[in-house]
């Protein structure tokens, strides 16, 4: 939008604020430490759901450019609308969570974009990559869920009655992700065992690929400066 010639300070205004990956990062922090204390409220699922939405929302408008808003907002969209739909209508609840997998598959797919092409390792940076991480846990979690309520045999809990939904599905996701694995639930489909080596491999080389592009802009960066100063 042009500005006014009559407004003598219109050249003078501050940018819009935007959401960057420290409001992304912030959210999912939000989401993981409500998640535990509220799994016992009568009102846990639709919490839960409100949180996920504002994680995915935060997700939008960090990592969706001019090109890209549409084609995000279209996920998101379907995403936010997927979660309401199986909450509703709990016989279609599986096949609901895949908005939710394309939605953070393009989340990743443009934050892992972000910190490939960044110049210089800065808060926006540092938070992108804790922001990445999280959301290849959350997309496990999505995943494990979805086959869950698929398969209900996929899984072995020693807790008995505990199910693949909620908190367990952070929990056992970001333990896989780690390659911790305590034992307490374990994989027994074939399908279920593929998905927690490819979501152990895929954490492996995330956090390799990150180190080594962190210390590659830095050595970058350091070397620009040093040659700077002796010029």
């Amino acid at each position: 939008m042009n500005s006014d010639p009559r407004d003598p300070d219109a050249g003078e205004r501050p940018k819009a604020p935007r959401f960057t990956s420290v409001h992304l990062l912030i959210a999912l922090s939000l989401l993981f430490v409500a998640s535990p204390f509220i799994q016992e409220l009568p009102s846990a699922r639709v919490i839960q759901r409100f949180l996920i939405a504002a994680v995915f929302l935060s997700a939008l408008f960090a990592v969706s450019g001019r090109g890209s808003l549409l084609a995000g907002s279209l996920l998101a969209g379907a995403a936010i609308l997927g979660q309401w739909i199986g909450f509703f209508i709990p016989a279609v609840a599986s096949y609901s969570l895949l908005p939710a997998l394309a939605f953070l598959i393009f989340v990743i797919a443009r934050v892992l974009a972000y910190i490939l092409s960044a110049t210089e390792v800065d808060n926006e940076t540092l938070c992108a990559c804790l922001s990445g991480f999280l959301m290849i846990g959350l997309l496990w979690a999505t995943g494990y869920i979805m086959l869950g309520q698929i398969d209900p045999s996929a899984f072995n809990f020693t807790v008995p009655g505990q199910t693949m939904d909620g908190f367990e599905a952070f929990y056992f996701s970001f333990v896989t992700l780690s390659t911790i694995g305590y034992g307490d639930i374990t994989p027994v489909s074939r399908v279920a065992k593929m998905l927690c080596v490819m979501e152990a491999i895929t954490g492996m080389f995330y956090v390799a690929v990150l180190v080594a592009r962190l210390v590659s802009i830095y050595s970058s960066s350091a070397k620009s400066n040093s040659d700077d100063n002796n010029g």
